[in-house]
């Protein structure tokens, strides 16, 4: 779920801890801890291997290192230990042994990082495509850039041809399609792109984003009826609730007349025809005013590693086109902010990957759970909602500046209360360059 993603104060403290000892080492080698080592290399954070007296390997190519061992070859000082076991007698144990530099992840990033480093069952293997990369409604923020977007659609030969493939590749257990924009709509072909995917996964679960604008008309059309496809095929409706006109009673007892299912609540998460009418697509239970979630750039690049596994998009909003896949949606459609805002925020060939080129569905799915060059633009951390608006095609609703001593935790400044607690890391090298002061929001610190 898109709730499920690791705290990030959480994170910086591990970050944090990490930078201020020689070496780290992450208490026991189960499932729990070589997932939290494997986001931890990826996120460029130190760690040298498991304390354990369980030597089996875990094919990561750290090493497995007894107390006794560890004692001997290292200085107590020196070393920080990360438990993640949830067990208080871990922590006493250590401490009996006389280590006392000890991080203990807490409860939530001790599910969430295992979670979204898990790469994903066949069976729980979500993709989603844009049928159209416009839209109608110019939504403010908008993480697909529909509202500034060309005209375009999706390729049909391109797209069966892609889910042959896939297909093939999952041995048609794919677990859930999601046919969305831009507003997919808007693609005169609606329903044959319904057809073929029910064709080729005929066990998935399909759904189609809209924001309803279109609906009344496709559902008045006798020789393109989209209720009579979404009965025919299975295939849920998924319309989002935005504070415009639209006739909903008139929509619901047409559906109801087709024999297909409302809801206002969540449905079951299976196959079938239905309607779901929601307001927020981030909290499902959700009923009220519509936001928009702004996601921003920092073009120049530069967000530490350590913040990416945040993203509630990764491992969630994997992206099919023309062949590739990719975590997140912001990375294939960037092109349109590039091409709007004259920027050139780079995607490398290696932010994606090429589903004619793997051998098998465990090379996307472990590819899923990696962190990409791309993600180094993203300020996941500074993420918000706010009310929903239509966009004014401005840069800021995609960007914001970050702050001039950079993401690195070198020269990282957290404040609290009226007073300004501040919490130094390595900030000499600020005060070497000759720096005495600077603002954070609206709060003057003078070094000292």
């Amino acid at each position: 779920m898109v709730e499920d993603n690791p705290n990030q104060k959480e994170l910086e403290k591990m970050a944090v801890f990490c930078n201020k000892y020689n070496h780290i080492f992450l208490y026991k080698n189960d499932y729990i801890q070589r997932m939290i080592a494997k986001y931890m290399k990826m996120a460029s954070l130190k760690i040298d291997g498991y304390i354990s007296d369980n030597n089996e390997s875990v094919n990561d190519e750290l090493q497995i290192i007894s107390f006794d061992k560890l004692k001997m070859e290292y200085k107590k000082s020196k070393v920080g230990i990360i438990v993640s076991s949830g067990k208080d007698e871990d922590v006493l144990q250590l401490k009996k042994y006389g280590f006392k530099h000890i991080f203990v992840v807490d409860e939530w990033n001790r599910r969430t990082i295992p979670y979204k480093m898990t790469p994903r069952s066949k069976e729980n293997f979500w993709v989603e495509v844009n049928l159209a990369d416009h839209c109608n409604l110019n939504c403010q923020c908008c993480d697909h850039f529909s509202p500034i977007a060309e005209p375009t659609f999706l390729n049909f030969d391109q797209y069966v041809k892609d889910l042959k493939r896939l297909s093939d590749l999952t041995d048609n257990k794919i677990g859930l399609i999601k046919l969305q924009g831009g507003e997919p709509l808007l693609n005169t072909k609606l329903i044959d792109y319904i057809r073929v995917t029910r064709e080729i996964f005929p066990n998935a679960f399909i759904c189609v984003f809209t924001a309803g604008l279109l609906l009344k008309k496709w559902g008045n059309d006798e020789n393109n009826n989209l209720w009579k496809a979404v009965k025919d095929y299975e295939i849920e409706i998924r319309w989002t609730h935005y504070p415009i006109p639209l006739k909903f009673d008139e929509i619901r007892k047409t559906v109801e007349n087709y024999g297909i299912e409302w809801w206002e609540t969540p449905p079951p998460f299976e196959k079938g025809a239905r309607v779901w009418f929601f307001s927020e697509i981030g909290a499902l239970q959700y009923k009220g005013e519509k936001h928009s979630v702004k996601h921003p750039f920092w073009t120049n690049g530069g967000v530490a590693p350590f913040r990416w596994i945040s993203c509630y998009q990764f491992n969630e909003s994997i992206v099919l086109r023309d062949g590739r896949i990719y975590t997140c949606p912001m990375i294939p459609y960037v092109h349109f902010f590039n091409e709007y805002f004259k920027c050139n925020l780079e995607v490398k060939e290696e932010d994606s990957i090429d589903i004619y080129k793997v051998e098998s569905y465990e090379e996307i799915a472990e590819f899923c759970t990696r962190r990409v060059s791309f993600c180094s633009y993203c300020a996941v951390h500074h993420r918000y909602s706010r009310p929903w608006k239509q966009s004014e095609h401005t840069i800021e609703e995609w960007t914001e500046n970050p702050p001039f001593f950079g993401d690195s935790l070198n020269t990282f400044v957290l404040f609290w209360g009226d007073k300004a607690t501040l919490l130094k890391l390595g900030i000499e090298s600020l005060k070497n360059n000759g720096i005495k002061e600077t603002w954070l929001k609206t709060k003057k610190v003078i070094f000292k």
